[in-house]
């Protein structure tokens, strides 16, 4: 189920990120599969790292930070920046999204990203991952449905 969700919430904010992206994208089909392959196996490889200390060991809310950690504090200082990195691009992208998708005047719809964004900075990180984001995944999924649905539908609809 949490595979799931996660898929569906990266399908969720990826609507308004990926369409306008494709203009530029058309001509590094190469680079796009050689880049896909290298981190599919770098997952795979933290895959594997997780799987060994999982129930031998408490991570915390981070594993992989906490890992890195254990090794050295420039290890962790490293990752810490390469976490922080990659949090600021999906705040980045979540909110482009957000404000896309949203209708109205530019200047309320970045306002009313930015009160989102304060309002759910107040929760914490695992109650976060637990609940919210779970949810926003199975809108995601449910978005990703009505897209097949619709699309076959209109499909059909031109054929006849």
């Amino acid at each position: 189920a949490s595979g799931a969700a996660y898929t569906g919430y990266n399908v969720l904010t990826a609507g308004a990120v990926l369409p306008p992206m494709s203009e530029f994208c058309k001509s590094s089909r190469r680079v796009g599969i050689i880049s896909g392959g290298i981190i599919f196996a770098l997952l795979c490889s933290l895959w594997g790292i997780i799987s060994i200390y999982y129930a031998k060991i408490d991570l915390g809310v981070f594993p992989m930070l906490t890992l890195c950690r254990r090794h050295g504090v420039i290890l962790g200082v490293i990752y810490s920046a390469v976490l922080f990195a990659a949090m600021l691009t999906t705040a980045v992208a979540n909110a482009f999204s957000l404000t896309d998708i949203c209708s109205g005047k530019k200047v309320y719809r970045i306002g009313f990203v930015i009160a989102l964004g304060l309002l759910l900075s107040s929760f914490k990180f695992d109650f976060f991952i637990g609940k919210i984001y779970k949810y926003a995944g199975y809108m995601g999924i449910a978005f990703m449905i009505y897209i097949v649905w619709r699309n076959r539908f209109m499909t059909e609809k031109k054929i006849n």
